[in-house]
């Protein structure tokens, strides 16, 4: 019989499904160096849940990496949420790991910022809405996010001023039409702003994730590092009911 793996031990798991180091961790949680939080990713660290502070941190730096991708009920798991979960102090039906309940839906314009190293165009999300959808009842408890195309890297698959809806939560599966937020140096500490590309997520590696854009035709990697989030675009099909 083998010992339950301590909270450490479940930290640890994640670390090493993402690919990233401590370091990389650390500085992605906004901690100055990885001795801050090293003794939590320790056998040692035998807590009963992650504190709420340090796991919202977390959520920060490793959500969107590893294969499969973490999403935020790998982090929530390890909170009080999830604790009581365990113990069924708590029914999951009534409890939302994502702690989060849309009435509707905020899109958001964008505008070209650039070239993403000559393969696709990039351009800023602004997060200040100019329009607004509600939310159907099947996706509620679903982040849900719509923008308008600024850009032609997947025309005509999207063309400009079409909406496109997709979830910050659901991690994106190979094949699927994607968001990829990345990280911008020129938007790095705003609150407003997201620099995006459009494309088709086709593969993933340790390296980073492989994507294909349709106009001009091409396909590249985009390094883990530059990358701040992968976003599956919704189908038509998740958007309606079941009929």
């Amino acid at each position: 019989m083998t010992d339950k793996p301590t909270l450490g031990d479940k930290l640890i798991a994640l670390k090493e499904r993402s690919g990233l180091t401590l370091s990389n961790i650390a500085k992605a949680a906004g901690y100055r160096s990885p001795s801050s939080i090293q003794r939590y990713f320790s056998p040692d660290y035998d807590a009963e849940y992650l504190p709420g502070s340090l796991a919202a941190k977390l959520e920060e730096a490793l959500i969107g990496y590893g294969d499969p991708l973490i999403v935020r009920d790998d982090i929530v798991r390890l909170t009080e949420i999830g604790f009581m979960l365990d113990r069924q102090y708590i029914h999951p039906a009534r409890v939302d790991l994502r702690r989060r309940v849309q009435t509707e839906y905020t899109c958001s314009g964008t505008y070209p910022s650039g070239s993403y190293r000559g393969e696709a165009e990039e351009f800023v999300i602004n997060d200040a809405p100019l329009a607004a959808f509600a939310a159907p009842a099947h996706l509620a408890l679903r982040h849900i996010e719509a923008l308008y195309v600024t850009t032609t890297s997947m025309a005509p698959r999207y063309g400009l001023g079409e909406v496109v809806f997709f979830d910050t939560d659901r991690p994106a599966s190979i094949g699927e039409d994607v968001v990829v937020w990345l990280k911008s140096a020129v938007y790095e500490d705003s609150d407003t702003n997201r620099v995006a590309i459009l494309g088709r997520f086709v593969g993933r590696s340790r390296a980073g994730v492989e994507i294909e854009v349709l106009t001009p035709p091409s396909r590249f990697v985009i390094e883990a590092e530059e990358i701040n989030a992968v976003m599956p675009i919704l189908a038509a099909r998740e958007l309606l009911p079941d009929a």
